[in-house]
């Protein structure tokens, strides 16, 4: 088992001469799992692209999952970690089954041929539907499924081979309270039971966020704020930095909540 799932060192990354990352120093184990938050424009989305394989750091020491930028075959790397994104949602073709489309997850594919499958890949999907609360949709197509059933059926598609690390990128994002309390919910029960080993999850608001989170990255232009336990990164003082407004910080049954203190 991949003791550190993200070792990142002194890492920048910079775009058409301007910095838009770094640098920045990260560790993530497993067991570990993060709430990434930080306003629009402060690396969020960068930092989990590098983590997925999906971009290199400029300068700097990157590590995920045991592979290193620069050294080792990435397309590896991206065979370890799970994304679950509203991108992939869209992009996934909406006529395809909900079963068919948790197929794909077996190759990372976007399309599906039964030809690649056999009788235990499909019961392996059904049981990956089953773990989400899905598997009543499994002959529904995808495009008429509800943006939060969708969400989950990504989960579901994401467990058909065990990834080591997930990334959860804004995965409440347009979903009603029914929907999002849902995904928060399997979440939570897949981190609790031990299916998802260490996970990164963005978030714009703290009501977004799962009760099983352990540890806490605040990013501020590029750069990490501060990182630690969640319980002590996710205070008054910290979020009023970060957002640059006074911020009162609640939490109730283990589900965080702000607002603007007057």
């Amino acid at each position: 088992m991949i003791k550190n799932m993200v070792s990142m060192t002194d890492v920048s990354v910079v775009r058409s001469g301007r910095k838009i990352l770094g640098p920045l120093t990260a560790d993530i184990s497993s067991g570990e799992h993060y709430a990434l938050l930080g306003p629009n424009g402060a690396g969020k989305s960068t930092l989990m692209s590098l983590m997925a394989g999906d971009a290199h750091p400029t300068s700097g020491i990157a590590d995920v999952l045991g592979h290193k930028f620069g050294k080792d075959d990435i397309r590896q790397l991206r065979e370890g970690v799970s994304v679950i994104n509203q991108h992939l949602a869209e992009t996934l073709p909406a006529g395809s089954s909900a079963l068919e489309t948790v197929l794909t997850g077996k190759k990372n594919v976007l399309a599906h041929w039964w030809d690649q499958f056999g009788p235990n890949d499909e019961e392996n999907a059904l049981s990956a539907l089953e773990m989400v609360g899905c598997r009543h949709l499994a002959a529904r197509a995808l495009g008429s499924c509800s943006q939060g059933e969708r969400q989950r059926i990504l989960i579901a598609r994401s467990l058909l081979v065990r990834h080591e690390l997930f990334l959860f990128d804004e995965p409440c994002v347009g979903l009603d309270f029914p929907a999002r309390e849902k995904l928060l919910l399997t979440v939570d029960d897949l981190v609790r039971s031990g299916t998802v080993k260490a996970s990164v999850y963005i978030a714009h608001y703290l009501e977004e966020l799962p009760t099983s989170l352990t540890h806490a990255i605040l990013l501020k232009d590029g750069r990490i704020s501060v990182a630690g336990p969640v319980e002590d990164i996710l205070t008054d003082e910290n979020l009023s930095d970060l957002y640059e407004v006074p911020i009162r910080v609640v939490r109730n049954n283990g589900r965080w909540g702000a607002f603007v203190s007057r």
